[in-house]
Formats: C-alpha cells, sequence, structure tokens
C-alpha cells in the first residue's frame, strides 16, 4: 500500500484532498496499523541530505523480545496519526520518537503509548526517521546488531527529521484538530536523544512546547536556550547503560543538570 489512505471519518477524509502532504505517497514498505486515523510524508518534496534508492522499510519481530515489533530501514520519514474521536479531544500533539538503538525503531511500544494519549484525548503521531542502512536479511541483521548500534551515528539526519515533524503539525494545527501552542515531543531512548536534541536545537516553527526523553542518552553537548520547553526525563538506576554502556554515554543527570542551571522547568 503506497498511496496515502486516510482510514478514520469522512472529514478527515476531505482535509487530506485539500493537504500537499496528502498528496504524498508513503513510502515503500510502510504499513499504518488499521486503527492508525492516517499516516503520511513529513518531507513534501523528499528529506534533504540523504539519497532515496526506493528500497522499501522492513517490519521484522524483534527476536531477543518476540512481543515486539521493530521497523529498519527507513529512507523517507513519516508520521502516523492516531486521533481521539471527533469532539474527545482536548488539543494537545504529541509526537513519540520510537527508541531502537540508532539502527531500528520499537514501533510497538511507541503504539501503545499513542492508544493511550489518543484515549485520553491527546492526538498521537509516531514519527518514523530515517536510520542508517541494515543487512535485509534478518539472520545477519540479528548477527550484526550489537556492532550496528556500537557504530550507529545518533547525530544524523533523524535529529532534523524531529524538527521538521514539529513544523508540520504546528503549520497546519485545524487539520488535526490540536493548538499549535500545545505540540510535544515524548522520546524512548534513541528516539529520546531527539527529544533532548529537538529541546535545544529548534527555530521558531519547530519549537516544542514541552519535551520528555525516557530512559535516553544524551548529547555531549547540552546548551539549555533561554526559551526552553519544559522537560521531563525518566530512567532506572540500574540500567546496564546508565554508567556509559557499550554504545553511547547515559547521563540523564547531565541533561537535568543543564535544565535547572538554566533556569527552565
Amino acid at each position: 500500500m503506497n498511496a496515502r489512505i486516510p482510514i478514520l471519518g469522512a472529514g478527515i477524509l476531505l482535509a487530506s484532498v485539500a493537504s500537499p502532504i496528502a498528496a504524498q505517497e508513503l513510502p515503500p514498505g510502510m504499513e499504518p496499523p488499521p486503527d492508525a486515523t492516517e499516516a503520511f510524508v513529513i518531507w513534501p518534496d523528499g528529506p534533504p541530505g540523504t539519497e532515496v534508492l526506493g528500497e522499501p522499510e522492513q517490519t521484522t519481530i524483534f527476536r531477543p523480545m518476540p512481543s515486539a515489533q521493530i521497523v529498519r530501514n527507513v529512507e523517507v520519514p513519516t508520521l502516523t496519526a492516531f486521533l481521539p474521536e471527533p469532539g474527545q479531544g482536548n488539543g494537545t500533539a504529541v509526537i513519540i520518537a520510537p527508541g531502537g538503538g540508532g539502527i531500528m525503531l520499537d514501533v510497538t511500544s511507541a503504539g501503545s503509548i499513542a492508544r493511550w494519549l489518543r484515549d485520553q484525548g491527546v492526538a498521537a503521531f509516531i514519527l518514523r526517521y530515517r536510520l542508517p542502512r541494515s543487512p535485509r536479511d534478518d539472520d545477519t541483521f540479528f548477527a550484526e546488531l550489537d556492532q550496528m548500534v556500537a557504530m550507529a551515528g545518533w547525530d544524523g539526519p533523524s535529529s532534523e527529521d524531529a524538527l521538521q515533524a514539529i513544523r508540520v503539525l504546528r503549520s497546519d494545527p485545524t487539520r488535526w484538530g490540536i493548538d499549535p501552542e500545545g505540540i510535544g515531543i515524548i522520546g524512548l531512548s534513541a528516539g529520546g536523544w531527539l527529544s533532548i536534541v529537538a529541546a535545544i536545537r529548534y527555530d521558531a516553527d519547530s519549537r516544542p512546547d514541552f519535551a520528555a526523553a525516557l530512559y535516553a542518552p544524551n548529547p555531549e553537548d547540552t546548551p539549555v536556550p533561554a526559551d526552553a520547553p519544559p522537560m521531563f526525563i525518566a530512567f532506572a538506576v540500574d540500567d546496564p547503560y546508565m554508567n556509559g554502556g557499550p554504545a553511547v554515554p547515559f547521563d540523564p543527570l547531565r541533561v537535568f543538570r543543564a535544565w535547572q542551571d538554566a533556569e527552565r522547568p
């Protein structure tokens, strides 16, 4: 299914026809869940700075945790919307950046959060951000997974995807029934990195109104702007990655102290 197909509601269908974003095809292999409202690309003219080969995204069972599905080889970033029923929304929007070590996306965990938020009246959007290419063969992928995670670039085009997702929602808030000043981002693990980056590297159109980083690695440099959004941080002290881990530095307290020093909530 390559065409963008709205799944719920004639009103959404009419809005999609009018929107330039809606005219874009979904990337090959991108299959929205059946209970999603819609899915759409966030770069109508193509993602900047990376080559798009047209290879399909891959959805795979995560072998160490068979209850979870992962997505990998994302070339064209998208948002998948889970919207409240008409009249049930409170105007808040949350972008969810899944974790996955910078090499894959845990869409199962992200989907659980999105559905819970939707049921609380929050418009939830799962961000499938760009990832480094990985072996298409599953056996090879899992055999090389630890090495790929250790070598993954954490500060690449995915950071710009997070900011662009905010811009897209803010550019047409009536389409999703949201407040343009109530758009936040929640990131898990590698996605938490994107939440932190989005909260410090924004421009006027891409500033999140709030951010949350859950068990997230941290950028080495965390300059907190004077108008930085509120930041929520959660982590476990017994997380094996907390004290450096095999791949990237985990020091959530550095982010906490940076926000405190900047006198930001």
